[in-house]
């Protein structure tokens, strides 16, 4: 007898990354005898129908994705499919599951069981343990309901090696461009107060994270390229990279390196770093990894001060963040080979207990180092999630703006200083209505263009005007921040629609920025045309 497993994602849940994260959950059970899988993503718009679809694969047990930004869709749709087929076992998993396993069954009678967790594998063992007839007692990493009463198990104890785990399966998810996300670990090795990525994984007993080797995920790469024609990679982990032995940055870069650099293909790649990573020596690396492919380099530094790196339980100081700035500044960005590498960063410029005086501090750090300075960065605001660190201080310091529900995707908050509120609703305001353009993936299609035609009068034009639109948006930016700053005191406490336009510099400023909008937006476009047309 076969049996039939359907897994539903959401509408929220749309996204490369998130279909790499599902289909380890799809391949792991695809290795199940007996045993046919369907995937199907549900949305507002399409319950009706995706319910009579499922109905007709005729599952016996259900798995569902469930995120707080999709929950209310999620049990939506429960409602509606268990109403209607009673008989079907359904669980639930990922982060919302993970941090809330025994409300989510509170809250849900329709929910039979909930994976805390790593989803892939405990939902192999779960699936496993059904079709056997077993009790769910001794199955590690769920919560499931027994009468009346919900049952919380131990948790799942992760002694696996991340090699042994088959590769996410690709074919359930509606790629439709080349571009593919590989995730080469699991977990985190910090511990920020304010993240709640890595919640998966702390209820699970394991090293803070596990990797994979470097021959495993280049053959993955190997599979990508040939299966899917691959040609860019998202290293999506927390970081690429460990702290010592085989895990440390310099062997791991220096093992990729070796690996790729002998390929036939040429794929574009980024990658994710901790700031204390960046040495001397593992620029070096780096480079060597520019010449081959690597495109941009992600870093959270989040803030250049230490009060602020204290509250977020940052592992890096303010010095290893400006040392690593000024080691990628004076080697990674001089694009000695003809190629490119975009350093991208995490910065948080508000948080509830920001002053003045910090902020100015940021901004100032931003502007002396050249790093881009854009109307995100100058807004970013820390992200509070229900049960982090950072939640539970603000809750006793009386700081969250309202009750707060277990599936709130985030909660809202007040500052401690009400100037600092001030000056960010008149930068919110105002900004709200600019729009500088999203060119986050620049030094990818620019590579590829110099690794298939080389450099010519047209690439030099474009990375010419690139450069000055990067230099006028972040002059525009610091300016308005400047002017916001110095007027705090005399803006109307709530009122925030300060008149920036008799600023003369700012006139001047948003005319250049209208012109380099054009222009700059044309020779990109035909950047992209060009990438596309050298895929076939």
């Amino acid at each position: 007898m076969v049996n039939n497993i359907q897994i539903i994602y959401f509408e929220g849940d749309n996204s490369y990354l998130s279909w790499c994260k599902i289909g380890y959950t799809v391949s792991s059970l695809k290795e199940m005898d007996d045993t046919q899988i369907f995937v199907d993503n549900v949305n507002i718009n399409n319950i009706n129908e995706s319910i009579e679809k499922i109905k007709c694969n005729n599952p016996s047990i259900i798995i569902v994705f469930l995120k707080s930004k999709t929950y209310n869709l999620a049990k939506s749709f429960i409602n509606t499919y268990k109403k209607d087929i009673a008989s079907v076992f359904i669980c639930g998993c990922h982060t919302l599951a993970t941090s809330f396993p025994k409300k989510i069954l509170e809250d849900n009678s329709n929910i039979d069981s909930v994976i805390f967790g790593e989803e892939d594998i405990i939902a192999y063992n779960l699936c496993k343990t059904l079709f056997a007839n077993e009790s769910l007692e001794n199955c590690s990493g769920i919560a499931y309901k027994n009468g009346k009463e919900v049952k919380v198990n131990t948790p799942f104890i992760s002694n696996y090696k991340m090699d042994d785990l088959p590769f996410p399966d690709r074919y359930e998810f509606p790629h439709n461009k080349k571009f593919f996300h590989i995730l080469g670990s699991r977990g985190c090795l910090g511990n920020c107060s304010f993240c709640n990525m890595n919640v998966l994984y702390k209820n699970n007993i394991m090293l803070r994270q596990k990797f994979r080797s470097i021959d495993n995920i280049v053959t993955e790469i190997d599979y990508l390229v040939n299966e899917f024609d691959c040609k860019y990679v998202g290293f999506s982990d927390s970081t690429f990279c460990g702290i010592k032995d085989k895990y440390s940055p310099i062997y791991r870069l220096k093992e990729l390196y070796n690996s790729l650099s002998y390929k036939e293909y040429n794929i574009q790649f980024f990658l994710n770093m901790r700031a204390e990573q960046i040495t001397e020596e593992s620029i070096i690396w780096l480079e060597k990894l520019n010449e081959i492919g690597l495109s941009i380099i992600f870093i959270g530094f989040e803030s250049f001060n230490n009060n602020d790196l204290k509250l977020y339980n940052k592992i890096a100081t303010c010095k290893e963040n400006i040392n690593a700035v000024r080691l990628i500044n004076k080697s990674l960005l001089k694009n000695k080979h003809g190629f490119m590498i975009d350093l991208q960063y995490g910065f948080i410029n508000f948080n509830p207990y920001s002053t003045l005086e910090n902020i100015k501090e940021n901004v100032n750090y931003l502007r002396k180092f050249e790093l881009k300075l854009t109307p995100k960065i100058l807004l970013s605001k820390i992200a509070v999630h229900h049960g982090t660190a950072i939640h539970k201080r603000l809750v006793k310091d009386n700081l969250c703006s309202s009750e707060v529900k277990f599936y709130d995707s985030t909660i809202e908050y007040k500052f401690v200083d009400s100037k600092v509120n001030r000056l960010y609703n008149i930068l919110h305001n105002f900004f709200k209505d600019i729009d500088f353009g999203n060119y986050d993936h620049y030094s990818i299609l620019y590579n590829r263009y110099i690794n298939l035609y080389g450099i010519t009068d047209f690439i030099v034009s474009l990375n010419k005007t690139y450069k000055q639109y990067l230099i006028l948006q972040s002059d525009f930016c610091f300016n308005i921040f400047c002017e916001a700053i110095q007027n705090i005191n005399i803006i109307n406490e709530n009122k925030y629609d300060y008149n920036f336009n008799e600023n003369i510099t700012f006139e001047k400023l948003k005319n250049n920025k209208m012109k380099l909008d054009n222009k700059l937006n044309r020779l990109y476009i035909e950047l992209a045309r060009i990438n596309q047309l050298s895929y076939f």
